[in-house]
């Protein structure tokens, strides 16, 4: 599964798809977090939401936060 996250992440660099390229980093950190790989997980949410903010999309910087959150609940 990792190397799709990685694959989707570099085309959508390649293509100049920054918006695209965060929704991925997010996806692939929810992936990270379900195995345990938290570190990991909370530097690609963290630079997803740096570009949502870059980008004023306010929504996606909320699913940003609220995904650390939930998943840290989760967990729990």
């Amino acid at each position: 599964m990792e190397p799709a996250f990685l694959h989707a992440e570099e085309l959508f660099r390649e293509l100049g798809l920054p918006f695209r390229l965060a929704v991925a980093h997010l996806e692939h950190a929810k992936w990270l977090t379900e195995l345990g790989r938290r570190s990991e997980a909370d530097a690609l949410r963290s630079v997803a939401r740096a570009v949502f903010e870059l980008l004023e999309a306010r929504p996606w910087i909320g699913r940003a936060a609220i995904g650390a959150t939930a998943e840290i609940a989760a967990q729990r």
